[in-house]
C-alpha cells in the first residue's frame, strides 16, 4: 500500500476530530459574539497601519483634545516636564579635567542661548499627540558657532507628487538599500490635500534631521500618538460630564407646580396625548390640567458614585500613558503613603526608559555641536585627545533625580550607603543632576569661608580643655599619684614659631563637629585612624596635634571593652547558678 493509498483510507470522523480539536485549542480566533469587536483587526504592516490618512486624522482628534481638555493637558505637560526637567547635563570623562569642565560650560551656555531644553520638552509634547517631531539643525547667525536647532511640524514631512512612484520613500522619508534614511522631503507648509501640486518639498538630507519618535511595532517608521490608545476613554469622559451637569441643570430649572387638591368622584380628567410636553417657564409657577398631578425633579446629579467613575476613568487613561492616577488628576486625597510610593516607581521606571531615548537626541546634538566648534582651541584639543585614543569623547548625561516621597528616609538612605563606601559624594551629586566637580569645589569655598570668618579660641586651648577630661582609673591606667612636670622652658633660640591665631582657630560649628567625631572614638562608633584623618583634612589640624586629640578618646573606649570583658568572663553561667542552687 502506497503513502496516498493510506491517506485515502483514513477514517473521515478522525479527520473531522483532528479538525475540531485544532479549532477548539484558541478561543480567540473563534466566531462568538466578539465578532463585531474584532472586524477592523487585520496583519497590515506596520506603515500601512500608520499611513498618511491614519496619523492625520489621529494627529488633528489628538491636538483637539490637549487644546480642550485640563485633564489631557496636565497629563501631557507633566509627562513631559518629569521627562526633561532642566534639561539633560553634560559630563565629559577625558584626561583633561580642566579641558573637560571648559567644554562643559560652553557646551551649556549654548544649549541656554538656543532654548534647547525647551525645544527638548516639546519635542516630547509632540510625541505624546503628534506621535513624532522632527528636529533640523540650521544656521543661525545670531549665534557665536552658527548652529541653532528648528523645530518642524509632523504634517509638513510628507511625500509629494513626484515622490509616489519612489518604492524607498515612504510619507516624506527616502530610504536607502538597507533602510537606513537618507533624505526628508519637507514641505514649507502644511500642504493642502486639494491643492498638494502647488507645493514642492524641500529635500534635506538626513545628516540635519533629528526624527524623533517610539515605535510601537516592527519595521515601523512613522510614529502615532502616544495618547491614541486612551482618545476614546477622554470622550467617555467628557460626556458623562455633560450628562451630569445637563442632568443637574434640568432639575433645578423648574420652581414650583400648582395642583388641584381634591376632584370629584365623577370628574374625568382631561385628556392628554401620550408624550404631549408641557412648557415649563424657568423661575415661574404653572398649573396642570384638571385631574392631573406633577412633581418636582428631584436633583439626584451628580450621583454618589460621580467621583469613583471619573477616578476609574482618569485610572485608565493614565494607564495609558504610565501616569498614576494622583499625577494625572493633581489629586493624592484618598491616596495613603505606601500606594503613592508604589505607583511612583513604576511611572519613574517609564520615565527612565523615555529619557534615554532622550539622551541620544543630546548624543548627536553634541556631536553636530563640536564639529561646528572644530576652530575652538578647547574643543579642538578634547577632539584631538579622542581620535588619538580611537574613541569617541567619553561623556554621559544625567538628569535631575526624581523628588523622593520621604526626603528624610531618602537622606538616612544615602547617608549609610556613602558612609559603607557603597555611594560617593560624586555619584550623589550625578543623580541630582549636578556637576560633582563644581559642587566640591563649592563645598571646600564654604569651609575656607567658615574657617575664616568669627575666629575663637585657637586649638591650644581646645587641646588643654580635652586634655582635662579625666580618664577612668583601670588596672592598665592607674590614677597617677604625682601630678606631672611641668615641661621645661625651652632656650629662646629653640622656641617654636608663634602661628597667627586667626589661622589656627576653628568656629563653633567646626569645634562642635570636632567635639563630635572625637566623642564617636570614645563610644567606638568610628575607628580612631579614620578620626584622625578626618581631623586633617575637613579641619587643616596637623598630624601630631589630631593625633594627641583621639588618643584619649580611644584610651576611654579600650578601657571599656576591658571592664566589659572582665564582667562577662565574672558573671556565672546558667549551669552553675542551677548547681550552687541545688
Amino acid at each position: 500500500m502506497g503513502l496516498f493509498d493510506f491517506i485515502r483510507h483514513i477514517p473521515k470522523n478522525l479527520k473531522r476530530k483532528r479538525v475540531a480539536v485544532q479549532a477548539g485549542m484558541i478561543d480567540a480566533v473563534a466566531h462568538g459574539e466578539d465578532d463585531e469587536y474584532w472586524k477592523y483587526a487585520n496583519n497590515a504592516h506596520a506603515d500601512e497601519i500608520a499611513n498618511a490618512g491614519e496619523r492625520e486624522k489621529a494627529r488633528a482628534r489628538c491636538r483637539y483634545q490637549y487644546l480642550n481638555d485640563g485633564y489631557c493637558r496636565n497629563i501631557i505637560r507633566s509627562f513631559a516636564i518629569t521627562v526633561v526637567g532642566q534639561g539633560a547635563r553634560l559630563q565629559l570623562y577625558g584626561d583633561n579635567k580642566e579641558i573637560n569642565q571648559i567644554v562643559e560650560n560652553k557646551f551649556h551656555q549654548w544649549i541656554y542661548e538656543t532654548n534647547i531644553v525647551e525645544k527638548l520638552e516639546m519635542a516630547v509634547k509632540a510625541i505624546m499627540f503628534d506621535g513624532e517631531t522632527f528636529l533640523r539643525f540650521v544656521y543661525d547667525e545670531h549665534i557665536e558657532c552658527g548652529l541653532n536647532i528648528a523645530m518642524i511640524d509632523a504634517a509638513r514631512v510628507g511625500s509629494g507628487w513626484n515622490g509616489w512612484n519612489d518604492p524607498l520613500s515612504l510619507d516624506g522619508i527616502r530610504f536607502d538599500q538597507f533602510g537606513h534614511p537618507y533624505e526628508y522631503c519637507i514641505f514649507e507648509r502644511v500642504p493642502n490635500p486639494n491643492y498638494n501640486f502647488k507645493y514642492l518639498p524641500e529635500i534635506v538630507p538626513a545628516e540635519e534631521i533629528l526624527h524623533f519618535f517610539i515605535p510601537d511595532f516592527p519595521e515601523q517608521h512613522r510614529g502615532l500618538p502616544i495618547i491614541l490608545s486612551v482618545l476614546k476613554d477622554f470622550a467617555a469622559l467628557r460626556r458623562y460630564r455633560s450628562a451630569v451637569v445637563e442632568a443637574a441643570e434640568v432639575a433645578a430649572s423648574t420652581s414650583i407646580v400648582i395642583q388641584t387638591q381634591k376632584l370629584p368622584d365623577t370628574d374625568e380628567p382631561d385628556d392628554l396625548e401620550e408624550f404631549d410636553q408641557v412648557v415649563i417657564p424657568r423661575r415661574g409657577g404653572l398649573t396642570l390640567p384638571r385631574g392631573w398631578d406633577g412633581k418636582q425633579l428631584r436633583p439626584e446629579q451628580p450621583s454618589a458614585n460621580n467621583s469613583e467613575f471619573i477616578n476609574t476613568i482618569l485610572t485608565g487613561i493614565g494607564a495609558g500613558v504610565g501616569q498614576p492616577r494622583n499625577v494625572a488628576t493633581n489629586d493624592s486625597s484618598n491616596y495613603n503613603f505606601s500606594s503613592a510610593k508604589l505607583d511612583h516607581q513604576t511611572y519613574y521606571r517609564y520615565i527612565k526608559s523615555i529619557q534615554l531615548r532622550v539622551k541620544h537626541l543630546c548624543d548627536k546634538i553634541f556631536e553636530k555641536w563640536v564639529t561646528c566648534n572644530v576652530n575652538d582651541a578647547d574643543v579642538a584639543l578634547l577632539l584631538f585627545n579622542a581620535t588619538f585614543n580611537e574613541q569617541k569623547i567619553k561623556r554621559d548625561w544625567f538628569f535631575a533625580e526624581m523628588e523622593e516621597i520621604d526626603p528624610t528616609s531618602e537622606a538616612n538612605a544615602t547617608s549609610t550607603l556613602i558612609k559603607e563606601g557603597l555611594m560617593t559624594h560624586a555619584e550623589y551629586h550625578a543623580r541630582k543632576g549636578k556637576d560633582p566637580e563644581r559642587q566640591m569645589e563649592i563645598w571646600l569655598a564654604e569651609q575656607k569661608r567658615l574657617r575664616e570668618s568669627q575666629p575663637i579660641e585657637p586649638i591650644k586651648e581646645t587641646l588643654e580643655k580635652i586634655e582635662t577630661v579625666k580618664e577612668p582609673e583601670t588596672e592598665n591606667n592607674p590614677k597617677p599619684s604625682e601630678p606631672p612636670k611641668e615641661p621645661e622652658p625651652l632656650p629662646k633660640d629653640k622656641e617654636p614659631e608663634t602661628e597667627n591665631v586667626q589661622n589656627t582657630a576653628l568656629n563653633g560649628a567646626q569645634v562642635t563637629s570636632a567635639v563630635d567625631i572625637i566623642t564617636k572614638v570614645s563610644t567606638g562608633e568610628l575607628p580612631a585612624e579614620t578620626a584622625v584623618l578626618m581631623l586633617i583634612e575637613f579641619f587643616n589640624i596637623k598630624a601630631e596635634i589630631a593625633t594627641k586629640m583621639i588618643e584619649p578618646a580611644q584610651k576611654m573606649y579600650e578601657a571599656g571593652q576591658q571592664q566589659q570583658t572582665q564582667q562577662q568572663t565574672q558573671q556565672p553561667t546558667n549551669a552553675e547558678v542551677t548547681d550552687n542552687q541545688t
